[in-house]
Formats: structure tokens, C-alpha cells, sequence
């Protein structure tokens, strides 16, 4: 059976061995040196802070979290990769092989103790930004994207490429090829693959819209959540298999078995996903060509002039609750026998009417509209309201 004590022991050496690694200790000042200055000429009241930094707050914690992404994912590899030769040829784990223990503690310690080392880096990351955004930045402090950004971008990237590598270490095991292997992969998924697909490759998410709006939220959070847990699914499989693959006794065949079973499934839930994320953007790629096929031919019909608008507009949560009147005037030079309103496709049109009385050239039309803040609503944005044959 699993043994806490037994990951935690191995977590512990491996994040001290870590620590020790004059490669990791490099890694980890460049990083924080280059975002701090980047946070120090984004947001210091001595620069001219881009409009992105003060109407939205919770860019700052994004960027810095998106930017140390992109370098973990790529020295990850390296660190991950080098476990395997490095305990052969160092023997840094002799005090961890004199104990008894199944190959899914050892495995699971090692990816642990990584990943304790990794996240203790994106905390000192935020805690820069952090410090820019309360003293140095005239915006307002969003505290939840402090939390959300490491488990969404970082936490899916790290356990991904973590079992990556260590599947190919022990698949191929011979780290030169290892690395040209992973790191093709790398720079064809950043530079490529990437943007393809409806970014289904992107397992960095540098190319998936993040921005996180204290008002709406996400744009589309099933979107993103399907979109990672694929990569968290596929990195928990990899991790599996390397528990099955690699040469040490296993101590515990339940154990392996169970390895074995857990990656089988967990690859099969990310393909499932795939499926499921690439349908459902399909169906959203075909409802903006249904949005542009009826903008086109609205827009070749004559259309009345807006005279005057009254919005009057109520906020309920992540909805809004808007009723306008519209007084619209036909200078066409020709009768109409329809109005036409182009509106914003998340709005879900609940009546239209037209103003009852003496007609004296103009038209007054009322309408109410209903929008949930943050959901994609199906094409309901043309509505057209039948008038009477007269010009104006």
C-alpha cells in the first residue's frame, strides 16, 4: 500500500538535492530577478504602466505566473530527466534504497519533491507582484487571482511534463536523447502545434485567453478547465506508467497493478476530453460563421436611423437586466417593412414591442434584454420587429 511517510521522505531528499543543484539555485535568481524587473517597469509609478495593468488588476499575477511557466515547463525537463542518471552516478539516494518501499512511493516522492520546489518559486513570484501591486501600482488588489493562476497554468504544465519525463527517462533511458526528444517537443508545441486546434497542444496555456475579470470571471471556464485537466490527466497517466516501467523491484504487485490500471484510465479520460474540447469549440467556430453569416445579410437591408436611445440597466451578480427604448426615423426615402437591431449574441432577447399612439414620422420601439455575465449564449443577437409601410 501507499505509504505517506515513505513520499514524504523521498519528497524531502529530492527537494534538499534540489535545492543544492547550483542549475535549479541559477534558474530560480534569473527568474525572479528578470519578472521583477519586468513588474518593476510594468507597474512602478516611475514608468508608464501599460492600460492592461490598471483596468485589469489581475493581470499582473497572470503575467508573472504565465512568464515563470514557460521557463519551468523547459528547465523542468532537465531536472526531471536527470533523476534517474544522476542517483546511478551520484548515489543521492542510497539513504532512500536502504528502505523498504514500492516503486509508487518512490516515484511519487520524487515528483513531489520537485514540485515542492517548483510551487515554492510561483509563491515567491506572486509575493513580487504582490509587493508592486498593494505599494508601487495605482490599481486595486485582486486576491483570488493570486490563487487561481498557480492552480490553473502552473500546477497542469508541471505535472505533464514531470511525467513526461520521467516516462521517456525510463523508456528510452539515455538522457541526451531525452532531452532533444522533450525539448522538440517543447519548442513545436510553443512555436507550432501551440495555436492549432483551438490551442488543444498548448500544455504551457500561453496561447488561451486567462484574463481573469473580477466582474464576469473567466471567459469560458468549462473551456479552460477541459483544456487543462487534459494535460493533468495525461501527466498523472505518465506518471503511472513510469511506476510500472521502472527497474526497481517493485516490492508491492497490488500496487503496480493498480499503477497500471490508474494510467490506462486517467490517458483515457484526457482523449475523452480531447474529444469533448475540440467538438465543443467546432460548435462555437460554426456559431461565429452563423453570427457573421447573418451580420452580412443584415447588413445589405435598409435599415432605419436611431434618433434616440434610453438604456436603463440593472446589474444582478454575474447577470445584467437591461430595457431600452429606441426612437428610430426611416430615411430610407423608401417604406420598411421590418426593423432591424443588431445586438451582442450573449444577449437573450425576452420582448420586443412597438409604442402605441399617433404616428408622427418616427417610431418608438422597446425591448428587454437578459445576459448571463460570463456564458456563450447560442445566436439569438438579430431580431427583427415588423412596422408599418410608412417613411417618414
Amino acid at each position: 500500500m501507499i505509504s505517506v511517510y515513505n513520499i514524504l521522505t523521498v519528497a524531502k531528499f529530492e527537494a534538499k538535492t534540489l535545492w543544492r543543484s547550483w542549475f535549479f539555485r541559477i534558474f530560480s535568481i534569473l527568474s525572479i530577478a528578470v519578472i521583477g524587473f519586468f513588474d518593476f517597469g510594468s507597474l512602478s509609478n516611475v514608468t508608464h504602466a501599460p492600460w492592461a495593468f490598471q483596468g485589469v488588476p489581475t493581470t499582473i499575477p497572470y503575467m508573472n505566473i504565465l512568464f515563470l511557466n514557460v521557463a519551468q515547463a523547459i528547465i523542468a525537463v532537465f531536472l526531471a530527466s536527470d533523476f534517474l542518471k544522476r542517483d546511478k552516478k551520484l548515489d543521492t539516494t542510497e539513504v532512500v534504497y536502504m528502505r523498504s518501499m514500492t516503486n509508487t512511493d518512490y516515484v511519487l516522492g520524487k515528483t513531489v519533491g520537485i514540485m515542492t520546489m517548483f510551487l515554492l518559486l510561483n509563491i515567491v513570484i506572486l509575493l513580487i507582484g504582490f509587493v508592486f501591486n498593494v505599494f508601487f501600482a495605482d490599481t486595486t488588489f485582486a486576491g483570488i487571482a493570486y490563487l487561481i493562476y498557480p492552480v490553473v497554468i502552473s500546477i497542469p504544465t508541471l505535472i505533464f511534463i514531470l511525467g513526461f519525463a520521467f516516462l521517456m527517462m525510463v523508456t528510452i533511458r539515455n538522457q541526451a536523447v531525452t532531452f532533444i526528444v522533450l525539448l522538440g517537443y517543447i519548442g513545436m508545441t510553443l512555436f507550432y502545434l501551440g495555436p492549432k486546434v483551438h490551442n488543444v497542444f498548448d500544455y504551457i496555456a500561453f496561447n488561451i485567453p486567462l484574463t481573469y475579470s473580477q466582474f464576469t470571471g473567466f471567459a469560458d471556464i468549462t473551456h479552460l478547465l477541459v483544456q487543462r485537466s487534459i494535460y493533468l490527466l495525461f501527466g498523472l497517466s505518465f506518471i503511472s506508467l513510469t511506476i510500472v516501467m521502472i527497474r526497481r523491484l517493485p516490492q508491492s504487485r497490488v500496487m503496480t497493478g493498480f499503477a497500471r490500471i490508474a494510467g490506462v484510465t486517467c490517458a483515457a479520460l484526457a482523449i475523452a476530453l480531447i474529444f469533448v474540447y475540440t467538438g465543443r469549440d467546432g460548435d462555437m467556430a460554426r456559431q461565429r460563421e452563423r453570427i457573421l453569416a447573418a451580420s452580412e445579410t443584415a447588413s445589405k437591408k435598409a435599415v432605419a436611423t436611431p434618433v434616440s436611445c434610453f438604456i436603463d440597466l440593472k446589474h444582478e451578480g454575474g447577470l445584467i437586466d437591461a430595457t431600452a427604448e429606441i426612437t428610430v426615423r426611416n430615411d430610407t426615402g423608401s417604406p420598411l417593412t421590418s426593423y432591424i437591431f443588431t445586438l451582442n449574441p450573449g444577449l437573450a432577447v425576452r420582448e420586443v414591442s412597438g409604442a402605441s399612439g399617433a404616428w408622427d414620422g418616427q417610431h418608438r420601439i422597446r425591448g428587454r434584454t437578459r445576459c448571463l455575465g460570463s456564458q456563450r449564449r447560442a445566436l439569438r443577437g438579430a431580431g427583427q420587429r415588423s412596422a408599418p409601410d410608412r417613411g417618414a
